[in-house]
């Protein structure tokens, strides 16, 4: 694969992680803000929905393009491999990248059900 071609699909894999992150989070951070703030009571499971939902989709949508950043990784130029920047980018934990990002998303969503409930 061409030097191109690779960074254009890290460039497009790690931008829907970021588009992914950034709106989960944002929608987890509205969530927890509507239940310290407002009267809910009579709208708890709609809002465990919207959390849920925001959850899951959060963790899925995440697992896809960090999980393709790894094969990407080790499918490099010579000359890419070769330089610092494909030195760094072999070495970088992937797999870790994935499990810590699901876990962070499950806990988020637990906590906000649990302080729902």
């Amino acid at each position: 694969m061409d030097t191109n071609s690779h960074t254009y699909l890290f460039t497009m894999y790690t931008g829907i992680v970021g588009n992914t992150l950034r709106t989960s989070l944002l929608g987890l951070l509205g969530t927890m803000a509507i239940i310290a703030f407002a009267d809910i009571s009579d709208y708890k499971l709609a809002m465990a929905a919207i959390i849920i939902t925001f959850t899951v989709l959060g963790v899925l949508r995440a697992k896809g393009p960090i999980g393709s950043l790894g094969p990407l990784s080790t499918d490099m130029s010579s000359e890419l491999a070769e330089s610092n920047y494909g030195k760094a980018l072999a070495d970088a934990p992937f797999g870790m990248f994935k499990i810590v990002t699901s876990v962070l998303f499950l806990a988020t969503g637990l906590a906000q059900l649990w302080a729902l409930w």
